[in-house]
């Protein structure tokens, strides 16, 4: 169908489109089609302003959806093509799709697309980090154990049927944290997290979870720097937590996390997972993609740090226009190319 759309009157094509497929679908090729011909080899942008010019030619949010599904495909497969092409599509991906999908709150996507894009465009890098977890693999485990076994035995006690689990943390978020601190791989202190998931009713969600904390915190000594409550204000993604640091055995610092069934099933997939738990109503999906969008156009940071940042909201009174070296410029509608001249020769 796509290429039938290029290579058809475009009046005769749409027409088509809308007597076959009807509207919906019509649209959401027309946004496939326009995110499919932004020249991104030659596009200097930021995450920020893509997702914004995405919103803008995309008409309906599924065109977006679906486009973060394909280039999920594309870097899962490109071991299959050539190294140029593993590049250009690892940059892409780990600089404009990992970020929106971490907007939407889809972290083990997220994860897996700036992972699987740092292994092509730092291979050296991303390798000896997999080699050095590997060989620190039965040590982690180990200490893992020993910080948890207390746990689960006062927990149990306290009847609060939970499951705690280590996992390890991201070769691209370890990679994050050396650069940021500046230190070596042995010095990155919190190379995996310790989530505990309570099975809790949702009314009594906020109680159990903060109940956990103060069982977790009577045990190790919390750092109250370090305290995160995504319960009380979760993220605009939906994304719902008690983070916290605590001094672990051999006074090592251990990043423990602090959610409820619904919260963690949310926090792994996003809007998808967030509406599932909703009332099922008329029209109910049209409201999560109504949602969706909401999460892409509100400002949040698109990193770990979690310190507000002003960031311009998605505004209607705006058009995106591209220069032929590739760059995005943004103007006002109405403006002409010589207002547009002046808008950045005189700033």
């Amino acid at each position: 169908m796509h290429s039938l759309f290029r290579h058809s009157p475009k009046k005769n094509c749409l027409k088509k489109l809308n007597e076959i497929f009807g509207q919906r679908v019509k649209s959401i090729l027309l946004g496939l089609i326009k995110t499919s011909d932004i020249q991104l080899d030659k596009l200097s942008i930021q995450a920020e302003n893509f997702i914004k010019l995405l919103l803008t030619i995309s008409p309906d949010i599924t065109s977006i959806l679906i486009k973060l599904s394909e280039m999920l495909y594309q870097i899962r497969n490109a071991k299959k093509v050539d190294i140029d092409e593993q590049f250009k599509v690892a940059s892409v991906v780990s600089a404009l799709y990992a970020p929106i999908a971490h907007r939407l709150g889809l972290y083990s996507i997220k994860t897996e697309m700036e992972d699987l894009s740092m292994k092509y465009l730092y291979t050296d890098v991303y390798k000896d980090i997999a080699k050095k977890l590997e060989q620190t693999k039965d040590f982690r485990d180990g200490y893992i154990k020993s910080f948890i076994a207390p746990l689960k035995r006062e927990l149990s006690k306290q009847k609060i049927n939970c499951e705690i689990k280590g996992r390890p943390k991201s070769i691209f978020s370890i990679w994050n944290k050396m650069k940021t601190q500046g230190v070596d791989f042995e010095e990155v202190y919190d190379k995996f997290a310790i989530r505990v998931i309570i099975d809790s009713e949702l009314k009594n969600e906020k109680t159990d979870c903060w109940r956990v904390y103060s069982i977790i915190t009577d045990w190790y000594k919390p750092n109250p720097h370090r305290l995160r409550d995504w319960i009380s204000s979760p993220k605009t993604s939906g994304y719902e937590s008690l983070h916290t640091t605590v001094i672990g055995p051999e006074q090592k610092w251990v990043e423990v996390q602090i959610r409820t069934i619904r919260m963690d099933e949310i926090a792994e997939k996003g809007h998808a997972a967030h509406w599932k738990y909703k009332e099922k109503k008329e029209g109910a999906g049209s409201d999560w993609l109504s949602q969706i969008r909401e999460a892409l156009e509100k400002p949040e940071q698109l990193t770990d740090d979690e310190h507000d940042k002003n960031k311009a909201m998605l505004y209607t009174d705006e058009i995106f226009l591209f220069t032929p070296e590739g760059d995005l410029k943004k103007s006002r509608t109405g403006h002409t190319v010589l207002d547009l001249h002046f808008q950045y020769t005189l700033t």
